[in-house]
């Protein structure tokens, strides 16, 4: 089981973005990530998963709720959008139930989690450090819907921003110098503002020494080279200007839909019953998915109602796993310019690191394991409360 975990997630990852299923709407696509999640999920049902949930409610009672709110806003945007908006929405709203869950399936099947963590970190690191060398030339990507991008990191995840802060998670976790390094250097080469930000502001939360971690990224982005693209531009101001109008459209959706919004991942259907997407590839366009910043995006389709619950989901993921509030921290720093709350790859990492907090050890008496928490050092558990 544990080669067959490792094989499906470390192929989903090296694989990445690179290709995706479509189904019956452009708008729908399925990757090999959702696939083998899925399939872990589905093998993991024979492990008393129902009562894992039950012994998890702390958790899992604000995803289902959350996931309730994202149901209940679809409604009124069936007969406001038609029945394959949706039916989109239905359906990537079961997609981050079962991403958020997922972290109890890696703790069922009782596979090395530290290890998998390793595992993809490394994936991530060298798929972007070998595009870097290889492949710093990725505009062709625009012709299928992707950014265009020069001299930049962006790996198979094909965005920088993205997978910025995938290796700002990295940083934070791991211990292993050689690792630290190279995520490091390929963080910086991202060239992703919202990254660097969402860097400082995790180091900021954590243990570690700031200061020094601050004048290092400050000295680093200062000599980083500066070769042709205006995206090694670190002073460009149009994708600023490009952020603040994303704001004031996701407001303005969030103003004439207080309560429940206009229905979970609707939101490119509803950009364009407003005007503000007149390009043809509307549907299709990754950009046109989601506002530039999760928050007002959770406000804009599942409003107020949908907004507090998943504040509450995050208070109770911190709460009961404290060793993730750096990188819940740079999550939410990062989600202010990027939709990335959502982001299956980000919710995999989540997914893991809580795994890992949260895997039995044997009990010395020979009684039944209890899910006990690591300490953010790694060198002592103690036991993880279960909610009644």
């Amino acid at each position: 089981m544990t080669f067959l975990v490792y094989l499906l997630l470390g192929f989903s990852v090296l694989i990445g973005n690179v290709y995706k299923f479509s189904l019956f709407s452009p708008d729908i696509r399925i990757s090999f990530l959702d696939i083998s999640v899925t399939l872990i999920t589905i093998i993991s049902w024979r492990r008393n998963y129902t009562s894992t949930i039950k012994q998890f409610s702390h958790l899992t009672k604000p995803i289902f709720i959350f996931f309730s709110v994202c149901l209940l806003s679809l409604i009124p945007a069936f007969f406001r959008y038609g029945q394959i908006p949706a039916l989109v929405g239905l359906l990537y709203s079961l997609r981050w139930l079962v991403y958020s869950l997922f972290f109890i399936s890696l703790c069922l099947l009782k596979i090395p989690i530290r290890r998998l963590i390793i595992l993809i970190s490394c994936i991530l690191v060298f798929t972007g450090l070998a595009q870097y060398i290889f492949i710093p030339d990725t505009r062709f990507l625009f012709a299928l819907n992707w950014d265009d991008h020069f001299n930049r990191v962006i790996g198979t995840i094909l965005d920088p921003g993205f997978l910025g802060l995938l290796y700002v998670f990295i940083l934070l976790f791991t211990k292993n110098k050689v690792l630290w390094i190279a995520s490091f250097i390929a963080l910086v080469l991202t060239y992703s503002r919202a990254s660097y930000l969402a860097y400082i502001a995790g180091y900021a939360f954590s243990k570690r020494s700031f200061i020094k971690i601050l004048l290092l990224l400050t000295i680093t982005v200062t000599l980083l080279p500066r070769p042709g693209g205006d995206g090694v531009k670190l002073e460009r101001v149009y994708s600023i200007f490009s952020r603040f109008g994303s704001w004031q459209q996701a407001l303005r959706i969030f103003s004439d839909h207080p309560i429940l919004g206009v229905g979970f991942n609707v939101y490119r259907y509803a950009q364009r019953d407003y005007g503000f997407e007149n390009d043809l590839k509307w549907l299709v366009s990754h950009a046109n998915a989601g506002s530039d910043s999760s928050l007002l995006f959770i406000l804009a389709t599942t409003g107020l109602l949908g907004f507090t619950v998943y504040l509450w989901y995050f208070y109770r993921l911190t709460t009961h796993n404290p060793q993730l509030t750096p990188a819940v921290v740079a999550l939410l720093v990062h989600s202010i310019f990027l939709n990335s709350l959502f982001y299956p790859f980000v919710l995999l990492w989540l997914a893991l690191v809580m795994a890992d907090n949260l895997q039995p050890s044997p009990s010395p008496s020979g009684s039944p394991p209890h899910p006990q928490p690591r300490s953010s050092a790694g060198s002592h558990r103690k036991r993880v409360p279960i909610a009644t």
